[in-house]
């Protein structure tokens, strides 16, 4: 389980902007000034930033006279790769070595083609975005559609933190992995990282977003999902649909129906 430390680490890390901001301090410390300057927005907005990026110890900031120059710290950075990363190179240098097994011994080898294609969906539902939350969170056996059981006799389970599992389980000891939590943030958002086998459509990777908003006690539903590997366009009409059945037919009929 990830601590409250990292937590910070990869929230200050979701933003694009604060990305940016730690690619172009890179080069070498810069002035807020500086900084603003490459930027549309205000100098206040800048300045959130570059306090969330220094509340997670991205950011060591130096006064000089009148100037707040801003320097790079990569130690945060290198936990992160310590900890998630690392661990995993020895599959990859694995799998590139069975690649070259495969090329030396057939003579050939041909890749297959690879793409990436997004999935947007939005579904309103008819109960606060708690109510909402509550129910994907911690009822996710109660509205799981039954089409999307892919082992007999199986239950669904949500561990809602990140690097927690969403998983089918049965009694037999069957178990199934879904995805995995990359990012949680409590009533608002959940983001996942999954995998699509060859049966279902793939291989393919993909990285899973829901979010919730909401205006009069209804809710809106937001699905990201973004796939890369080979997939195609009619991958991309499958899982549109696929998540509206899930999401529709299953958590919204669930909680306007209770």
């Amino acid at each position: 389980m990830i601590d409250d430390k990292e937590n910070i680490i990869w929230k200050a890390l979701s933003d694009p902007t604060r990305r940016m901001l730690l690619d172009i301090l890179h080069s070498g410390p810069k002035t807020t000034g500086e900084l603003s300057e490459r930027f549309k927005m205000t100098r206040f907005g800048i300045m959130k930033h570059l306090k969330i990026l220094e509340d997670a110890g991205l950011l060591i900031v130096k006064r000089e006279g009148k100037y707040r120059w801003n320097h790079l710290n990569v130690t945060p950075i290198q936990t992160i790769y310590e900890r998630w990363v690392k661990p995993f190179e020895g599959l990859w240098a694995e799998k590139a070595l069975n690649l070259k097994n495969i090329v030396e011994k057939k003579g050939e080898y041909t890749m297959p083609n690879l793409n990436s294609i997004q999935v947007e969906v939005e579904i309103t539902i008819n109960k606060s975005k708690q109510h909402v939350w509550d129910a994907i969170i911690n009822e996710t056996g109660s509205w799981w559609h039954k089409d999307f059981y892919a082992i007999e006799n199986s239950k669904i389970i949500l561990e809602a933190f990140a690097g927690g599992r969403l998983y089918e389980k049965a009694d037999n000891g069957n178990e199934g992995l879904w995805y995995v939590v990359s990012a949680i943030y409590p009533a608002d958002s959940i983001e996942f990282v999954g995998h699509l086998r060859p049966e279902y459509g793939g291989p393919a990777t993909s990285l899973l977003k829901l979010s919730l908003s909401e205006n009069n006690q209804v809710t809106t539903l937001r699905i990201s999902d973004s796939l890369f590997g080979v997939v195609d366009e009619a991958n991309k009409q499958s899982v549109d649909s696929g998540w509206k059945l899930l999401f529709t037919d299953g958590l919204k009929k669930y909680l306007e129906e209770k």
